[in-house]
């Protein structure tokens, strides 16, 4: 991408891991016509491997209205339940890579080891499911503190499995799994 288009170009973060450009493109092209749509991907995927990319990428409009209505329409746009975070990348590629780097460290890597089945759980979805079911449950104590109150004396199992991610965030001190474990050895 051009650099001197900065002004019309977004970047593109919580990219789902099984997207390619082509899957977004036409997202992308909803609010505009496309000039160039790019993920970055790890250098170190080899040679003959499928490259994987990091997460994050450039969509580049013909004129600074389509990058506005890319960031009015599609920040926050779920795809299969994993939210799309859409902003100007007119700091350049660098700046956005920085910010992109700096927030990626804010999200811990879960190392589950997992005996419990809710921890075993866990330990199939990926960070950004996790990090979406936080951002979800934040959202509804936010909305109606009582209607969520309600429904994890409802489901115990996700009262544990907040638990469980909040331990492992590093957020509470007392592993969950171990206090459940010793209660169901009578411990």
């Amino acid at each position: 991408m051009n650099r001197k288009n900065n002004a019309c170009r977004v970047m593109i973060s919580n990219i789902p891991d099984y997207m390619e450009p082509e899957d977004l493109r036409p997202i992308f092209e909803e609010v505009g016509p496309v000039k160039s749509l790019e993920f970055v991907y790890h250098a170190n995927t080899g040679a003959g491997k499928k490259h994987k990319h990091k997460g994050y990428g450039f969509c580049e409009y013909f004129d600074v209205a389509g990058k506005d209505a890319a960031v009015a329409n599609l920040s926050q746009r779920s795809i299969n339940g994993v939210v799309l975070r859409v902003k100007p990348a007119d700091g350049g590629k660098e700046t956005a890579v920085k910010e992109h780097e700096a927030q990626q460290k804010i999200i811990p890597r879960l190392e589950l080891d997992a005996t419990t089945p809710i921890a075993q759980r866990l330990k199939e979805l990926s960070l950004t499911e996790i990090y979406e079911a936080v951002e979800q449950m934040k959202q509804l104590v936010a909305d109606d503190e009582e209607k969520s109150k309600e429904i994890l004396k409802q489901n115990p199992q996700l009262c544990m499995a907040m638990l469980h991610i909040f331990y492992y965030m590093g957020i509470i001190r007392r592993d969950p799994e171990a206090e459940q474990t010793q209660r169901m050895r009578g411990a």
